[in-house]
């Protein structure tokens, strides 16, 4: 079963962005970010720099700054490829 769910981040109070996903309930696994969505992850990710590694704390200081669900956030950025991490999450860096 599908539905429709969104995301506020924020990263001044003047400038709200909104990714929008469709999730499915059973799993919430993320189907599809729709194409707004994905210039909201483009602009996350210029706080990271290219060749740097960061700890899952490190991430997580970055990512709450833009919204509450920084976990929800930082998973969406591994799943649509602009984060990659070693596979016990100890270390994530961005991906070129």
């Amino acid at each position: 079963m599908d539905h429709k769910t969104e995301l506020e981040v924020i990263n001044n109070p003047q400038q709200k962005i909104i990714i929008k996903t469709s999730m499915d309930i059973t799993d919430g696994q993320l189907f599809q970010l729709e194409p707004d969505s994905l210039i909201a992850l483009q602009e996350v990710i210029q706080q990271f720099q290219p060749g740097c590694l960061y700890s899952e704390k490190e991430i997580n200081a970055i990512l709450e700054n833009f919204y509450d669900d920084f976990t929800a956030l930082r998973r969406y950025l591994i799943e649509y490829g602009f984060l990659d991490r070693k596979p016990d999450g100890s270390q994530y860096w961005r991906k070129k």
